[in-house]
């Protein structure tokens, strides 16, 4: 357990570190990020469309772990050479 919580705790400060350096998909704001609906928050199927319609070109967490972890990737390599 605290092999888990020390690397969390890693985890979140190097992405902070990255945040601060200016790494671009660091520190992304709330509203270019995909939102879940909620379950109370929504009434039926309007609800879910209206979610589905604000989302459309926006980023999933997925897909921005995908693009932080690319740009880890080229740091890396700049770094190489």
């Amino acid at each position: 357990m605290k092999v888990y919580k020390a690397s969390i705790d890693m985890a979140k400060a190097m992405t902070a570190e990255l945040m601060n350096l200016g790494v671009p998909f660091f520190g992304m704001k709330s509203d270019v990020l995909r939102t879940r609906p909620k379950k109370e928050a929504r009434s039926g199927y309007e609800g879910l469309a209206d979610v589905a319609k604000s989302n459309e070109d926006k980023l999933g967490e997925d897909e921005l772990m995908k693009l932080q972890k690319r740009m880890l990737e080229l740091l890396e390599d700049l770094c190489k050479e």
